[in-house]
């Protein structure tokens, strides 16, 4: 099996992570060996709600396509 792309999701208030995004998606691909144009990586808040909202919390979602080499 061989990586077809990546999709990651990061909620949090702060630190806001856009600055970081393209180092960390890099990291990511390095780390699988994989171009970084395979690996999406997104940040958003979850609008001051429940402890993700309150800074007490981190939640992240990521997802991986493989396909048959």
């Amino acid at each position: 099996y061989y990586v077809v792309n990546i999709d990651c999701t990061v909620i949090l208030e702060k630190p806001k992570l856009n600055p970081h995004i393209p180092s960390m998606q890099a990291c990511i691909a390095d780390l699988l060996k994989v171009d970084s144009d395979r690996v999406s990586l997104k940040a958003t808040t979850h609008e001051k709600v429940d402890s993700f909202g309150k800074s007490e919390a981190v939640k992240a979602y990521a997802t991986c396509l493989l396909d048959k080499a």
